[in-house]
């Protein structure tokens, strides 16, 4: 294998999501539980609920709830920066959560999963987006589900990210 080849393959590896779905809703949990997956991360904005909203639907809510029933640990890990606003998240489906995380850099939740003793190989990570949900995931050997995004209203530099990621 060349070098040309070699670098398409890490690029593949890192990029490509383990699987794709318009909405969160249609994601297939039981075969995730019979596959051997234990732990679901969900991003927040434009996952579970627009950047404006302030509270989680209750067509989100009743999935957080029928995944705990299933067995499965449910976690949120965002980039948002605000304490406040994923804390509230995190209360109202009475889940723990990880704001600020840096994705697609690895340390923070890392650093998260030794703390709640999260089995990496066994988790998925839920997200709209490709250079941070799937390339977090991908990097650490979890299982990645891309969504179509809530909200395709961006800034600029969303905008140029979402073109990119779409190119890719």
């Amino acid at each position: 294998m060349g070098r040309i080849e070699t670098c398409l393959a890490i690029l593949r590896r890192l990029f490509l999501p383990s699987d794709m779905v318009e909405v969160v809703t249609q994601i297939d949990f039981e075969s995730l539980w019979e596959d051997g997956v234990r732990t679901v991360c969900f991003d927040v904005d434009n996952t579970l609920m627009k950047h404006t909203e302030h509270r989680v639907s209750l067509e989100f809510q009743t999935l957080i709830e029928r995944l705990k029933r299933m067995g499965f640990v449910v976690y949120l890990v965002s980039n948002n920066s605000s304490y406040k606003r994923i804390h509230r998240v995190c209360e109202q489906l009475d889940i723990k959560g990880l704001y600020f995380a840096c994705k697609p850099f690895v340390f923070n939740v890392a650093q998260f999963a030794r703390r709640y003793e999260i089995e990496l190989p066994k988790t998925v990570f839920v997200g709209d987006q490709l250079l941070t949900d799937v390339l977090l995931a991908n990097w650490l050997r979890s299982y990645s589900i891309l969504v179509n995004p809530l909200d395709m209203k961006l800034s600029f530099i969303k905008f140029v990210q979402r073109e990119f990621e779409q190119f890719l």
